[in-house]
């Protein structure tokens, strides 16, 4: 492993540790997912862990962290406790290493984070294909909002240039933000999870369309190993990674092996005392 998968297997070890101490339902999911079957652990070029949860395991997670269920070195960040956080699921940091987002740097975000996994929040959408894929495009574009100013691509014509960038400032706004949220969270309890044939998480369907997933494929999780622990997966894993990567089996091109790519990475930094050039231009 590299030291940055070192860091992330600790975060998941007490991710996990939690997790089984206050009986939460969770599972590995994209890269993380496929290392696991693939590699029985990371991804070699790696530099990440993506986990979902369902929405009401997720929401304790939210309890059990304000009595404190962290150790002192780790914080769990949300769109509702952490400012200026921008994704509209949970992350679980170390807060003693430094890692900046490439997304954060470039738009010059007054925010700090460290090494950390993702929790992608998982929900229901109904007994109904049809319906339960127009249920998550009306959630999706809720949750796309926040995006738009750093995912939109520029238009090359002035004129379009400068009603994206209107566009994107009224939308972008704090009134529109917590609109667009609100609606979202809305609809996010239109359906019990355990209740609904099909599920997704709106956030991965931002990035990828085809992750729209079945309840049964989810449930009963699996137990399978990654590095030196045990993680819980969907059971039908080979549907899951045939839709998001087809031939999952056959490692992409080696001019195709990257991770993520952070714009500024130290693990010996506690984030906090991370003095980032794009900040002191803010103040």
């Amino acid at each position: 492993m590299t030291s940055i998968q070192k860091k992330l297997l600790e975060i998941a070890k007490e991710f996990i540790k939690i997790c089984e101490t206050h009986n939460l339902r969770y599972y590995a999911s994209s890269g993380t997912l496929l290392g696991a079957v693939r590699h029985k652990g990371f991804i070699p070029w790696d530099d990440d862990m993506d986990f979902y949860m369902p929405r009401s395991d997720y929401n304790k997670l939210i309890e059990l962290d304000k009595k404190g269920c962290f150790k002192d070195q780790y914080i769990f960040k949300h769109w509702d406790k952490t400012k200026n956080y921008i994704w509209n699921f949970g992350k679980i940091e170390d807060t003693q290493t430094t890692c900046i987002e490439s997304t954060i740097a470039e738009h010059g975000v007054d925010y700090k984070s460290g090494i950390g996994i993702d929790i992608f929040i998982l929900d229901g959408g109904g007994d109904k294909q049809m319906s339960s894929k127009i249920h998550f495009d009306k959630m999706t574009k809720c949750a796309s909002r926040r995006y738009d100013k750093y995912w939109n691509q520029k238009s090359n014509n002035p004129l379009k240039r400068l009603v994206q960038s209107m566009r994107r400032s009224v939308f972008t706004s704090q009134f529109f933000m917590e609109y667009f949220k609100n609606k979202h969270d809305e609809l996010a309890h239109k359906y019990n999870f355990d209740d609904s044939k099909f599920i997704a998480s709106t956030f991965v369907l931002c990035t990828c369309d085809k992750s729209y997933h079945t309840y049964s494929d989810f449930e009963p999780s699996i137990i399978m190993p990654f590095e030196d622990i045990y993680i819980k997966c969907p059971n039908n894993y080979k549907a899951y990674l045939e839709r998001l990567y087809g031939d999952y089996m056959t490692p992409p091109p080696e001019s195709e092996r990257t991770g993520h790519m952070p714009y500024f990475v130290d693990l010996n930094l506690p984030f906090e005392e991370y003095d980032a050039p794009y900040i002191k231009k803010l103040q």
